[in-house]
């Protein structure tokens, strides 16, 4: 494992392909890093953010506390959903391969199209990740749950981050033990990495075989495995 970049807070990994760097945020900041050429960049956006994505548009579409905010190219931001609330806070987020948005507010979990129309599908529990292919897994106290489906993987210790390779087999930050696990779709245990507090994971780089991984830090893990191209936001 290797140390990217050097950070406090580092959480929610995204790999943007169409400029080959990697995303992450910390509190109100937006992380962008091109690892060939090492530059970093940072965008502050005036309220804490808990997920970004890439939009088809160009830009960013961001998970904020007050809702889905899109950060244009020239770094305008504007509002597709707003809905600022009591208790609201800002949460995970994850495009589906259908180019819509499932986003976190609090306890609820909400389907955004790209025209900014939302729908809440579940109230009432505590999502700490999202991920997001064909499919839509949901990371709770309990365990990672595939929305829609009935199917749990018990993790007794509770999930931050999660993310999809192309066999299907589910990533998994464990912060509370310390590691990155990986689970075959039937949910046995199938690989293990030892990473003090990891709050996530996403897959990037050439081929997409590096492992990205938000622990306090920004590390890489070469050749863990091969992951998928995200579908960017089609709002």
């Amino acid at each position: 494992m290797k140390l990217v970049h050097d950070a406090a807070l580092s959480s929610a990994p995204i790999w943007d392909a169409g400029s080959a760097s990697l995303l992450w945020v910390e509190r109100e900041t937006v992380h962008r890093l091109h690892p060939g050429s090492e530059t970093h960049s940072e965008t502050v956006v005036p309220q804490p953010i808990g997920a970004i994505a890439p939009r088809t548009n160009g830009g960013l579409v961001a998970n904020l506390r007050d809702g889905i905010g899109l950060r244009d190219l020239d770094d305008r931001l504007t509002w597709l959903v707003y809905w600022q609330r009591d208790g609201a806070s800002a949460g995970p987020a994850a495009v589906a391969q259908d180019g819509s948005l499932w986003a976190v507010t609090g306890d609820q979990l909400i389907h955004v199209e790209p025209d900014g129309r939302p729908k809440v599908t579940r109230t009432g529990t505590t999502i700490t990740g999202l991920a997001a292919t064909d499919r839509v897994y949901l990371a709770t106290a309990h365990g990672v749950e595939i929305l829609g489906t009935g199917e749990l993987f018990i993790v007794p210790e509770g999930v931050a981050g999660l993310c999809v390779d192309a066999e299907d087999h589910l990533w998994i930050a464990v912060p509370e033990a310390n590691q990155i696990r990986r689970h075959a779709p039937d949910g046995t245990l199938d690989r293990t990495l030892d990473v003090p507090g990891p709050t996530g994971c996403c897959f990037g780089g050439t081929d997409f075989a590096d492992l990205y991984i938000t622990a306090g830090s920004v590390f890489v893990v070469s050749g863990a495995g091969v992951g998928l191209p995200g579908t960017r936001f089609l709002g």
